[in-house]
């Protein structure tokens, strides 16, 4: 067995570098059509601005007050 770039060692690196990235390109396609999607959205209808402003940047209006709701998950005792 000679062991150079042909090698099983190297052919099985190389699958699994092609499969992770792969699924990072599935991932970032997915991400970008949500973006898109977001930034039609919003030149389209200005309630989606506020309703981004509000959910991502915890944005108010005037005279308004915020809650900020968020769950904790209970830790695990040994």
């Amino acid at each position: 067995m000679f062991f150079d770039r042909n090698d099983f060692a190297t052919q099985y690196s190389y699958q699994h570098q092609k499969s992770n990235l792969e699924r990072e390109k599935a991932f970032y396609e997915k991400e970008n059509e949500s973006i898109i999607e977001t930034i039609t959205d919003i030149r389209s209808d200005q309630r989606e601005v506020q309703r981004i402003a509000r959910e991502k940047y915890k944005m108010k209006k005037e005279n308004e007050d915020v809650y900020i709701v968020t769950e904790v998950e209970p830790k695990e005792e040994n």
